[in-house]
């Protein structure tokens, strides 16, 4: 069976008993039967596992269809584990384990391994579960293996002056069918010298993996020019390493892990400062069909954004995108909420129209700084919905004055620019007057502008969460005045009813108050 079929849950466990072999138990002597099964896997320790029925499922279920013992050895504190329908596969106290009874099973991972070495019969070991890689491809796409094989040399690398070795124009990029590579077609690329002794010699028609380009391109793009080195060293250490890398879940397992293979290399022989290729990974989700399923054509369920563009216009599709939901778990494609960033576009070119007036607003100022912080902060760690959440309170607001400022629209402007920037480039025209096409300069754009700064004094909140201590420990909160005096502190920590259940009936010595902060109550 192929691993997958080994590992999946759904399948029954199969397997044959080796009559007449058996194993013993080193911790307890026990004789334990031998079993040859389908769910063991090769690559896990040395392909040979003791089972423990009792706390793995699929232990659990291959002893129970060949009639096992199933003998509980780890119980949850406090509680009595009831083995009938499923194992147990949580941590818990050891029970029925001799010397080790009452030990948590962590800790006793630890000393029986400890007892085992003691004893001679084991020693602690780390199993890494790295395979070779390998890297060649049947197929035309791909950088081509630099190596060719001569009757009288054997397999001989091309001469680092006649590399790179180009991928020649052919016609037909399908698979011959026998087993070979499209390269092989080519006469004229197959057909070679022998580096080491000039005769007739035939090239590897195989290419590389595709990783094995996309494992440093990223190098490569301090320098794109260079012809004499992938990318000078200066120029590397100006950029390098990448602030943040983004892709998708299945971009850890294999291209995160074989970039740093050739990171950690290059560094090793000198041509790299740095070990690791990427200071900072984010995953993005997956956006699923309206149907909550992932999409694909045969679900019927694929949303074309070419559509989506055509009908709403890029900006609108970007928007919503960053909108449906956490940018680390995606979400299914709602195309009613779509609408609800149409409206809110609307409403955002629509304070265009209003009355200026550049007088001081002190609600809207401190509105618009506590708006600035948020979206420079949500974009910074990519919480863009509630980033747009933000811009949708601070519009909503703007809307129901009956004047606006110029500074206030500019603010605007560029705090949508990321999410919009199609939409701010034209608010921004607008604000400064219309720039005629011919006349426009990429200063006049305002993707050439600063971001906006806040006020730190203009977000100071009026309220603040009064933290009520018992003897020093945190019993509860309450959102007050951020002036509120020490009377009225201690008459509102005395009526909360959280706090009645730890004084009620006590002697209270005394009461510590720090001002806008907390109060402790001492009994």
């Amino acid at each position: 069976k192929m691993e997958r079929e080994r590992i999946s849950d759904l399948k029954e466990k199969t397997g044959v008993e080796l009559k007449g072999i058996s194993a013993i138990n080193p911790c307890n002597g026990r004789e334990i039967p031998v079993f040859v099964a389908d769910y063991v896997l090769m690559n896990y320790g040395l392909g040979a596992v003791m089972a423990v029925p009792a706390h793995d499922q699929r232990d659990f279920d291959f002893a129970k269809k060949h009639n096992l013992p199933i003998i509980e050895t780890i119980k949850q504190e406090n509680q009595s584990v009831q083995l009938q329908e499923k194992a147990y596969e949580g941590e818990g106290v050891l029970v029925d384990s001799g010397r080790f009874d009452g030990l948590k099973s962590e800790i006793a991972k630890e000393r029986i391994g400890e007892w085992l070495n003691q004893q001679g019969l084991a020693k602690k070991n780390v199993f890494y579960k790295l395979r070779d890689w390998t890297i060649s491809r049947q197929r035309y796409w791909g950088s081509p293996i630099p190596m060719v094989f001569c009757k009288n040399c054997g397999w001989q690398a091309v001469k680092e002056k006649d590399l790179p070795v180009l991928l020649p124009e052919i016609k037909n990029y399908n698979p011959p069918g026998d087993g070979k590579s499209p390269l092989a077609r080519s006469e004229e690329f197959v057909n070679t010298d022998c580096p080491k002794c000039k005769k007739l010699a035939i090239r590897e028609t195989d290419t590389m993996d595709t990783f094995v380009c996309s494992s440093w391109y990223f190098l490569r793009y301090t320098d794109p020019r260079n012809e004499k080195a992938f990318a000078s060293k200066e120029k590397m250490r100006l950029w390098l390493p990448v602030d943040m890398y983004i892709g998708g879940l299945e971009h850890a397992v294999m291209h995160l892990l074989y970039a740093r293979f050739f990171t950690k290399a290059l560094k090793k022989f000198g041509y790299l400062h740095f070990n690791e290729p990427f200071s900072k990974v984010r995953h993005q989700g997956i956006i699923l069909g309206p149907d909550r399923q992932k999409m694909s054509k045969s679900r019927g369920n694929v949303i074309n954004p070419d559509e989506q563009i055509k009908k709403y216009g890029s900006d609108i599709v970007r928007m919503f995108l960053f909108f449906m939901g956490p940018f680390s778990q995606g979400g299914p494609w709602n195309p009613g909420g779509i609408e609800g960033i149409v409206r809110f576009s609307a409403k955002l070119w629509a304070l265009l129209g209003k009355k200026r007036n550049e007088s001081t607003d002190k609600g809207v100022d401190n509105l618009i700084n506590l708006t600035i912080k948020k979206v420079s902060e949500d974009i910074e760690n990519l919480r863009f919905n509630t980033a747009i959440s933000s811009l949708m309170i601070l519009v909503n607001n703007l809307q129901e004055k009956e004047y606006i400022s110029t500074r206030n629209l500019k603010t605007i402007s560029l705090l949508i620019a990321p999410l919009a920037p199609h939409l701010a480039e034209e608010m921004w025209q607008e604000i400064n007057g219309k720039i005629k096409q011919a006349e426009f300069e990429i200063k006049d754009s305002i993707h050439s502008w600063s971001w906006p700064e806040y006020n730190p004094r203009m977000i100071e909140k009026e309220n603040i969460r009064l933290i009520i201590q018992v003897n020093g420990r945190v019993r509860d909160m309450a959102e007050t005045d951020k002036n509120i005096s020490e009377s009225a502190a201690k008459e509102l920590a005395f009526s909360r009813e959280k706090i009645k259940h730890w004084i009620e009936g006590k002697d209270i010595k005394k009461v510590i108050f720090i001002k806008g902060k907390l109060i402790n109550i001492v009994i």
